[in-house]
């Protein structure tokens, strides 16, 4: 119903209530006047009527159950006003709609249950008992259900103008913009953790309170936005990187490139555990898909690890941290929506984010050394005979033909991008070319592989670019209830100045990771915390590469790490959820330990942009 219309309902309700009650008055003067002529007639000449008298008091029925709704219309009503005379504009707003509320419910009842006592009078045509006594009394007690119901119709149309003319006045009453913010924060979690899918959450929660905070003006600076979105050039790079490391994977390149490494360092205590890191660091520069590495790895190496004796919860949390990898190992999707959200050279962040991939890749193979050395049990070195069943030169021709291959490409694709020489998108093109190519030259080619692989980069691509929209509705919301100056003021009460500002948005980032995914926590933790830590000098190159080895905990840490679950869809029997939780906390501490070393040593992300002139 339009508000038009709404007005239109609401007027006639409040004519008729008007004409009603200024009845009553000619009810009151009629009541009056009888009792005082009763009086006369009693006192001065002992004349009585049994019917006058009891009309005294129908008369007086009528002024009170016709007189009640234009009581209310007029605002007469009684209060204990000892704590609402103080009240804020706003408190009072919600008690008097609470109070509206209550009296509509409360006069439905009273309709309901008066109808069966006007209807039982009815049916027997109930009379005065006293002798000259007004007959058919069911017409008094009609006057119950009447009444009551001229009193919920008044109280529908305070109700209606609450919704219409003093539409604005309610919004300004019943919340501060910024309360519609905490609100919006509070309901998109809500709902995410009901299951709502993520971009259903984003768009619903932003369209609600956007709507409630500053009307529809929202959603005609949706379409532009929209539109920039799926016509960017700077988005192409997505596509292009999933089809290139979808095609490796799916060739089974990936199996043979595993199978090689895991024979070059299978003669370590802890070496085949090194090997998975190894590939992970490959296969994170040239899929970047991190269910991809672990299936793969979950698939080939997992049972096998076990049948060698290595403890199930050390080979659980080496693939699903080697599966993490490739989100920080160039070319990265966290990088290229990073630097959209932080508008920051893709180039950049990919040159940067080589000394923390390179950091955290090392610290992982450092603890699975040192731990093999320690406790030879859990990890032992591959048998001999196993080793022996492949020659070293047949070996060294795998290696050529399986592992260098992809080498090659991922040096020449980032190279280019690095060296200034090809823009990302067109790097990236020359990513997917190269991918086919490599593939045809294995031998492993087919029509099918190239459908499947197109679908499957169709997939990932539009799914990913749909919750890129959606969050384009929530931040516009949050950014219209001036959810920013929140943030901002929440900033300033922090004690410890700027570093205390990162370790708050690091800690608030790790926690998000227990529940949603690093798309969700790009878009909607990063441009809340960024322009007051902007503001403040903070590096930004610096600041996205923090960002990036924290996401990496998303993947890994209980209830909903994607890493944990790809692993326990792949997994043996045997493997239960709590040896992959177990195995994966020594590499969440080690996810730390390198956002440490990075926070304290920031030249491990700036040396190379600086050295290359960005």
């Amino acid at each position: 119903m339009s508000n038009k219309a709404i007005t239109s309902v609401m007027e006639k309700i409040e004519s008729l209530i008007d004409v009603v009650g200024k009845a009553t008055l000619w009810v009151a003067l009629a009541m009056i006047g009888l009792v005082a002529v009763n009086v006369l007639l009693r006192y001065s000449f002992s004349f009585g009527s049994v019917w006058a008298q009891e009309l005294e008091w129908h008369l007086l029925a009528a002024l009170i159950l016709l007189g009640m709704c234009y009581a209310l219309q007029r605002g007469d009503n009684v209060r204990v006003d000892l704590f609402y005379a103080n009240y804020s504009a706003r408190r009072k707003f919600i008690v008097d709609v609470i109070s509206l509320l209550l009296l509509l419910a409360v006069a439905l009842i009273f309709i309901k249950v008066s109808i069966a006592y006007v209807m039982q009078a009815y049916s027997i045509q109930e009379s005065s008992p006293d002798p000259g006594g007004i007959p058919l009394r069911w017409i008094v007690k009609s006057l119950i259900p009447i009444g009551y119901g001229l009193v919920a119709l008044q109280t529908v149309a305070a109700l209606l103008r609450l919704s219409t003319s003093a539409r604005k006045r309610w919004r300004a009453a019943m919340f501060e913009p910024q309360t519609y913010a905490i609100l919006m924060l509070v309901a998109f979690f809500a709902l995410l953790m009901i299951g709502v899918p993520v971009a259903t959450t984003l768009a619903t929660v932003g369209f609600v309170f956007g709507y409630l905070g500053f009307g529809d003006s929202l959603f005609s600076l949706l379409p532009a936005r929209f539109y920039g979105i799926v016509a960017g050039y700077q988005w192409m790079a997505i596509p292009l990187f999933v089809f290139m490391g979808v095609m490796l994977e799916k060739s089974k390149l990936a199996d043979d490139l595993l199978d090689v490494m895991g024979h070059i360092a299978g003669g370590v205590r802890g070496g085949m555990g090194v090997g998975i890191i190894l590939f992970g660091v490959l296969m994170g520069a040239t899929t970047g898909i991190v269910g991809a590495t672990v299936i793969t790895l979950g698939l080939l190496t997992l049972p096998t690890l076990i049948k060698r004796g290595y403890n199930k919860s050390i080979a659980c949390g080496a693939i699903c941290a080697s599966g993490t990898l490739g989100q920080i190992i160039p070319p990265s999707l966290i990088l290229i929506l990073l630097s959209d959200i932080m508008q920051l050279s893709v180039g950049t962040l990919f040159a940067a984010a080589v000394g923390p991939g390179m950091l955290l890749s090392a610290v992982y193979i450092i603890f699975l050394l040192v731990l093999g050395w320690l406790k030879p049990d859990l990890m032992p070195p591959l048998p001999q005979e196993e080793r022996d069943g492949v020659s070293r030169r047949q070996l060294w021709i795998r290696f050529w033909k399986v592992v260098v291959p992809p080498i090659m490409l991922v040096v020449s694709v980032l190279g280019s991008i690095v060296g200034g020489i090809a823009a990302p998108t067109e790097a990236a093109s020359m990513g997917a070319v190269g991918a086919v190519l490599i593939t045809v030259l294995s031998g492993r080619f087919t029509w099918k592989i190239l459908k499947d692989v197109a679908l499957e980069t169709s997939k990932i691509t539009a799914i990913m670019m749909l919750i890129l929209m959606t969050a384009q509705v929530f931040a516009l919301a949050f950014r219209g209830l001036h959810g920013e100056d929140l943030i901002t003021r929440m900033f300033e009460v922090l004690p410890g100045g700027v570093n205390s500002d990162i370790w708050f948005m690091m800690l608030l980032i790790f926690v998000l990771g227990f529940f949603i995914e690093w798309i969700e926590i790009s878009y909607i933790a990063v441009p809340l915390f960024l322009p007051v830590l902007l503001a403040q000098g903070v590096d930004p190159v610096w600041l996205a590469m923090l960002i990036t080895v924290n996401l990496q905990s998303s993947f890994l840490t209980p209830p909903f790490g994607w890493a944990l679950f790809y692993l326990k869809g792949v997994a043996p029997p045997e493997v239960t959820i709590k040896d992959i939780y177990k195995g994966v906390v020594p590499f969440i501490a080690m996810q730390f330990l390198a956002l440490l070393l990075l926070f304290f040593y920031p030249q491990i992300a700036l040396w190379l942009p600086k050295a290359i002139g960005w």
